[in-house]
């Protein structure tokens, strides 16, 4: 799902690549301010390297979905390796803290159809998302605040971050200082996301909790 049919001014809240120690201890932190909860789309390599930050992320109460183990192109894997990374993935989580994800997001959201066998396999919805931070050139926190205000609706799923995906692997190259300067922008703009969100009347949560003000089923596993 990219996001939910709903007229109730209600969006889900989601975040990529971590858990990470410079990103994710601050955006719980703003989270816990503004009492809001969200969905964290787990890297399973980072969920071994940091089960303290992922242990705070459950809680706190937000809820976990399956972001791979290694952050890797899906679409360039071959099928056995595409099934690999995401059972990778869902077990780290599971062995840290255990529980199973019942949400997939594919890196980059790109699909194969081998990463919707490898989803359907492991019982995992995907999601997607219909909001973004905005374009690269936008390099001020309150530009990606308005970005993401200005898109925002009734049933949609905004995508952010609390890590730096295959950064991960390699913390002292150029493309990963870039990503860096990004997501710090985005952590100084979730306050004021949350506060224009809340001004117009527009809750934020889970997938699970947009599904379920939608009419659907929550997912469960968190």
């Amino acid at each position: 799902m990219w996001s939910v049919p709903t007229d109730v001014p209600q969006a889900a809240l989601t975040f990529d690549d971590g858990p990470d120690p410079e990103f994710t201890p601050a955006i719980l932190d703003a989270l816990a301010a503004a009492g809001v909860k969200a969905t964290f789309m787990v890297m399973g390599h980072n969920a071994v390297r940091h089960p303290h930050l992922l242990r705070r992320v459950v809680a706190d109460g937000h809820e976990l979905g399956n972001h791979t183990w290694s952050h890797l192109d899906l679409s360039a894997l071959a099928p056995a390796d595409v099934l690999a990374e995401v059972e990778r993935g869902s077990q780290a989580i599971e062995d840290v803290v255990g529980i199973q994800p019942k949400l997939f997001r594919p890196p980059k959201g790109i699909m194969s159809e081998a990463a919707l066998q490898a989803a359907a396999m492991a019982g995992q919805d995907i999601v997607i998302w219909s909001v973004s931070r905005g374009g690269l050139g936008i390099d001020q926190a309150a530009g990606v605040a308005e970005a993401v205000d200005g898109a925002l609706g009734s049933g949609d799923i905004i995508g952010l971050h609390d890590g730096t995906g295959r950064g991960t692997f390699n913390p002292e190259a150029e493309f990963t200082h870039r990503i860096k300067a990004r997501r710090r922008i985005e952590v100084r703009a979730l306050p004021l996301i949350l506060q224009k969100a809340s001004a117009r009347g527009m809750a934020l949560g889970t997938v699970s909790e947009l599904v379920a003000a939608a009419g659907g089923k929550p997912c469960e596993g968190a």
